[in-house]
């Protein structure tokens, strides 16, 4: 991606070398040429700096510590797995009083709602801190200007004055007389444009995906929240049961509750992504290109060679960059792809809940059910109350142990493709790290004397 990128700034900067005959002189005046060659600057400085602000927007908007990848992921397993020993300890109490309710161990099952209790608080405090970070993530973003909005004016801003060079540039171009050296000249004008349209292209993508992202992580970490706070209530409404029977009802319904919110939150966090994104994209659709720009039909190889052939005038024109940026200029966005892909997968420990957090949830839904059926169905009935719970028991225990083990896995895969992405020097930080410097090094060159038309 950056030898591309500096490949087509090169190919951009009208280092195409008109064969110098020693009785033909230069084309364009002194005054002209300098005019030209001051506008091309303008225009690379130009573009340069708009590579480099979709990268420092990206990396600012969608920041995410590295810490995080560890503190969230140990959180969730510690408070499932105090949910687990719920269950677990609420079978090991009920399993005597399947045939006689008054075996049942009271203190067995306190102690069961006690876990639960601190399994709902790490799990709900976890998705808490995640999204108070998201959200001084994104206040630090806009500080820096480079919120949503903010990007947005800026960018037009950039691309108001690059316009204007190219205008510029236009009427320069056309008082030149030279058949082939107009043609060129014309080329790099359509390739300053069609590298322009694959950075707002990029920008429009990385901002539609960046809102996108966020959305979709605070409301399942808001969700996560709300439904762990809940189970926390439940089981402390479980544990007043014992002393005040008045309490079971409340009990089994706010477990029901929390359930159902556990199965609903990836579905709804993940169709609230989808309609930010598409709404952005509606959004940004009059400023922006909606499709992958595509080169002119008459902007070919062949339409080079004869350039270059030199047959049309008897000029011979070196256009072997040009040759490269045609044939490349519309793989620009490869990376792209790749590295939103890459961040995506990088964070996944959130995102599996999505496809694993409903079916998840749906085995703790049934004990919910089972439990609100015993609460208010059967009152006075101490053994069939006993026997749905501990149905109900067995459900749950099945879908946290899955739970536990999915994010386990996830985690494991992560560390496994992080390790080998930063082997490979194809992290998203390592990408951008090259693109950074390669635009750096061809700011060099642009701003010395090398960038100038012969």
């Amino acid at each position: 991606m950056l030898r591309l990128l500096l490949l087509i700034i090169l190919a951009c900067s009208n280092v195409y070398i008109l064969p110098v005959k020693a009785q033909e002189s230069s084309p364009l005046k002194a005054a002209d040429s300098s005019t030209l060659n001051a506008i091309d600057r303008q225009l690379m400085l130009k573009l340069i700096d708009l590579a480099r602000f979709n990268i420092h927007f990206h990396e600012t908007a969608n920041r995410h510590q590295p810490w995080r990848d560890w503190t969230y992921p140990i959180c969730r397993e510690a408070g499932t797995s105090l949910s687990l020993s719920n269950s677990i300890l609420g079978l090991r109490s009920r399993a005597p009083g399947l045939d006689d309710p008054k075996r049942i161990s009271r203190s067995g099952v306190i102690n069961g709602d006690i876990c639960g209790t601190m399994g709902g608080a790490i799990g709900g405090t976890a998705s808490t801190f995640e999204l108070v970070q998201n959200a001084m993530v994104h206040l630090h973003a806009r500080s820096l200007g480079y919120s949503s909005h903010t990007s947005v004016v800026h960018v037009l801003q950039e691309v108001r004055e690059i316009d204007q060079l190219r205008q510029r540039r236009a009427a320069m171009v056309e008082k030149l007389t030279k058949p082939n050296e107009r043609r060129v000249r014309v080329l790099e004008a359509v390739l300053f444009h069609e590298i322009e349209e694959q950075l707002l292209f990029e920008f429009r993508k990385w901002n539609c995906n960046s809102r996108e992202l966020n959305w979709r992580e605070n409301v399942f970490y808001m969700m996560d929240a709300g439904q762990n706070f809940t189970g926390m209530t439940s089981a402390i409404l479980g544990i007043e049961s014992n002393y005040q029977p008045r309490f079971r009802g409340p009990a089994a319904l706010t477990a029901l509750i929390s359930a159902s919110g556990q199965t609903l939150s990836p579905i709804i966090a993940g169709a609230s992504g989808i309609f930010i994104d598409k709404y952005q994209r509606r959004k940004l659709a009059k400023h922006f290109p909606l499709k992958k720009p595509e080169l002119p039909a008459d902007v070919s190889m062949e339409s080079i060679n004869s350039l270059r052939s030199g047959k049309e005038s008897g000029e011979d024109i070196d256009l072997s960059h040009a040759a490269v940026l045609t044939s490349n200029a519309l793989k620009l966005d490869q990376a792209l792809h790749g590295e939103i892909r890459a961040i995506h997968n990088l964070r996944t420990i959130a995102q599996q809940q999505a496809i694993t957090g409903p079916l998840i949830g749906l085995t703790n839904v049934a004990r919910g059910i089972l439990v609100t059926v015993a609460d208010y169905g059967y009152p006075r009935n101490a053994l069939l109350d006993n026997r749905l719970k501990f149905a109900g028991r067995i459900s749950q225990a099945v879908g946290q142990s899955a739970s536990i083990l999915v994010t386990a896995g996830t985690k494991f895969l992560s560390v496994k493709k992080d390790t080998e992405l930063r082997r490979q020097q194809s992290l998203p930080s390592q990408r951008f790290a090259r693109r950074l410097k390669d635009l750096d090094d061809l700011e060099v060159m642009v701003r010395s004397d090398n960038f100038r038309i012969p």
